[in-house]
């Protein structure tokens, strides 16, 4: 939105197809917050009943697939239940800027029900499945991971020629790469090729991070934290930074998990049997994407939960006469309820804070004059696990709360100077900014 507000000048078509200012190119999502902003302008209330809107599209669509694929009714309701309130959602649905993932995973979702409903076969479907994954492309380079979940579809039920399937395949990722590869050639700073040099091509790191998100989609995890402390949160989160530090916690610790996880695993091997391939592959290649980032944010599995959605869904029904595991998928299912609604709350609290800190910054740098050259020590910390104030966004939040306040500011680790006008640093205890003297 701060793009948007700060187009004045430039001429549409140089916003739309200009890659944003972390180099992605995705111009659906910036038509969207262009076309929001000039009718709403920070009415933001409007933008939570667009995203609200699109999660629900996003679960009926689940169904509609289930049932598509033959699941059965049941099955598909269980699925879509469990999808509309999975915790690890809430980043996507909370975070404005992740509108990327709702978007993307709607067109992809859309194409696939499309493709596996059998009364849509014709050529008009085809080229309306074309645009749906399209425009996935369009809104989020990771939709490229339709061309794997087609094929998945294709074999595992779905009967189409091959000159329609060609067709689905190809022409949505050839038109998207004419327009990436032309707006490459004429508006500078796009990031292709750097992503794809940094990608993160250890194998025992990719293995580690399928299992981190499949732990991050089955278990309301943070929730444990609100009761344990978060500081402990933090701990783990180093345990597995710094393997080698923590070496005794981090071998106990992981044969706990993994011990655990073989449990679960098996359960639903000997219940699902064959059944269990075309939910687990469907969540796998969703995450492939990802798995070769050195990131592993919960917004990235909101489209892979769909497919652990339906594997307990196919569960449910396949527990037949077994009470316990339908009270279980319950209680799991109420427990994730809570944390959804609890994390939201949490997630709402955390914005509140990160935006206090930044008027009380601009508070204590009134004296400051325009153009001055400030240093920040140390920068609100986490609140609940959530980080919404660090280096990478802080310009974003300072520039969009107080654009007019032109303040040069660098932070420990940062500096490009040795000398600065003035230097601040948070205190913890008063929840403040201070001066250094």
């Amino acid at each position: 939105m701060l793009a948007v507000r700060e187009n004045k000048g430039s001429i549409f078509p140089d916003y739309l197809f200009s890659p944003d200012p972390f180099g992605y190119f995705r111009p659906l999502p910036k038509l969207f917050f262009y076309v929001m902003w000039k009718m709403f302008h920070e009415s933001f209330f409007i933008y939570r009943i667009f995203v609200v809107t699109l999660h629900i599209l996003n679960v009926i669509l689940v169904y509609k697939i289930s049932s598509a694929l033959d699941f059965g009714k049941t099955a598909s309701f269980v699925a879509a239940l469990f999808f509309s309130v999975l915790t690890c959602h809430t980043e996507a649905l909370f975070f404005i800027n992740c509108i990327t993932e709702l978007l993307f995973a709607f067109f992809i979702l859309t194409g696939l029900f499309l493709f596996s409903a059998k009364k849509y076969e014709g050529w008009f479907y085809v080229f309306a499945i074309i645009i749906f994954f399209l425009l996935a492309l369009l809104s989020k380079e990771s939709a490229i991971a339709y061309i794997p979940l087609v094929l998945l579809f294709y074999f595992f039920k779905i009967r189409l020629s091959i000159g329609k399937l060609t067709a689905i395949l190809l022409i949505p990722v050839f038109v998207y790469a004419i327009i990436r590869y032309s707006s490459e050639m004429y508006f500078p700073g796009g990031n292709l090729g750097v992503t794809i040099s940094s990608m993160d091509l250890d194998l025992l790191k990719i293995f580690y991070k399928s299992v981190h998100y499949n732990i991050m989609m089955l278990f309301p995890v943070k929730v444990i934290f609100e009761f344990l402390g978060f500081e402990k949160l933090e701990f783990l989160i180093n345990i597995y930074r710094q393997p080698m530090e923590h070496l005794a916690e981090f071998l106990a610790f992981t044969a706990f998990i993994f011990i655990v996880l073989t449990l679960i695993l098996l359960l639903i091997i000997r219940k699902l049997k064959s059944d269990l391939f075309f939910p687990v592959l469907f969540s796998l290649i969703s995450l492939s994407i990802y798995l070769f980032s050195f990131s592993t944010a919960e917004r990235y599995s909101y489209l892979s939960s769909a497919g652990v959605c339906i594997l307990i869904g196919i569960l449910y029904v396949k527990s037949g006469g077994s009470m316990f595991i339908k009270v279980m998928l319950i209680l799991f299912f109420y427990l994730h309820l809570f944390s959804f609604v609890q994390r939201s709350y949490r997630y709402r609290q955390a914005a509140d804070f990160s935006r206090q800190s930044i008027i009380n910054l601009n508070k204590v740098t009134e004296g400051i004059k325009e153009n001055s050259y400030v240093k920040i020590i140390s920068l609100p910390p986490k609140q609940y696990g959530i980080y919404f104030l660090n280096v990478p966004n802080f310009y974003y939040n300072w520039e969009y709360n107080f654009p007019e306040r032109k303040i040069n500011f660098e932070f420990t680790g940062n500096t490009l100077r040795q000398n600065h006008d003035a230097v601040f640093d948070y205190d913890n205890g008063s929840s403040t900014f201070k001066r250094m003297e």
